[in-house]
């Protein structure tokens, strides 16, 4: 079985908003997004940096 690629918190964030997920709310370096009654949270520290 093959690897995963590595993707950042900003690229996870763009690839979830493409497939209809909107960013609810921020907290900290923790990012909340949710399509309908399915949410997810994306971390992304390097965002303060």
């Amino acid at each position: 079985m093959p690897k995963l690629p590595v993707v950042s918190g900003m690229e996870a964030i763009r690839a979830l908003e493409r497939l209809g997920f909107t960013v609810v709310r921020q907290r900290g370096s923790h990012i909340i997004l949710r399509k309908g009654a399915v949410g997810c949270v994306v971390p992304n520290p390097k965002i303060f940096r």
